[in-house]
């Protein structure tokens, strides 16, 4: 009687045995992990480079927002140069064409008695006598004092060094940023202090040969001027609007 007792017991255990093995295995083939799926990892625009603080590429000229009010968009370089740091050409008030020798003598608006063309002085932005328009076309023009006057209100200034070359680093309401080279004025004093001429002035001093231009150094913040002689060569970055 113990016997078949046993046996029955046995029988009933190995039962209860094999059906546990299955729903672990069940569960087990459950849990399994699916196969990982790969992942392409995002690729992230190197800043070790200062010009990739700048520009997305190396054809240049590039628009830069800066998130200005205005919405008026900053060139990344200057006019004649190829990348943000060069100095450009620099050009007297209202002329198109660089020279050796900047002096009232060969000034295109006098004419050896007395200054001429002062009522187009007061706004020529788009014109014969904006050189940002006549050598790049399309939106690009001179930017007005306002514009100038914006973008050191607006933004962050830094005087810095970018490639060995001196100037100003302006970081916009967006984090983007332009880089305005200290070329100095009349190929003097590069390095040392950046001079760029608008197109629009205040100035009541026009016949007097003086013209508002926006000036910055390592000694003082970017501030509007209104005695540059309009005959100096100064840098000229261009603008347009979005």
């Amino acid at each position: 009687m113990k016997t078949r007792f046993y046996t029955i017991a046995i029988a009933l255990l190995l039962i209860c045995i094999g059906a546990n093995a299955q729903v672990n295995k069940s569960k087990t083939k459950a849990r399994r992990p699916q196969t990982a799926v790969k992942r392409t990892p995002v690729k992230v625009a190197s800043t070790s480079g200062q010009k990739a603080m700048f520009c997305p590429n190396n054809k240049h000229p590039h628009a830069i927002d800066l998130g200005l009010p205005s919405e008026t968009m900053w060139s990344c370089c200057n006019v004649d140069a190829h990348s943000p740091e060069q100095y450009g050409g620099l050009y007297a008030l209202a002329e198109v064409k660089t020279k050796k020798n900047y002096s009232m003598p060969n000034y295109r608006h006098y004419n050896g008695d007395e200054y001429i063309n002062n009522s187009a002085m007061y706004d020529f932005c788009g014109t014969g006598y904006d050189v940002a328009h006549v050598k790049w076309g399309g939106d690009w023009v001179m930017p007005t004092h306002q514009q100038f006057r914006e973008l050191f209100e607006e933004c962050t200034y830094e005087w810095t060094t970018i490639n060995g070359v001196s100037g100003a680093k302006f970081i916009g309401p967006n984090g983007n940023i332009i880089f305005l080279p200290a070329g100095g004025f009349s190929n003097q004093d590069q390095s040392q202090s950046g001079n760029y001429w608008p197109c629009t002035t205040y100035d009541t001093l026009l016949t007097h040969g003086y013209y508002m231009s926006m000036m910055f150094s390592s000694a003082r913040r970017p501030f509007l001027s209104s005695y540059s002689m309009r005959y100096m060569g100064l840098s000229v970055r261009p603008v347009k609007r979005r």
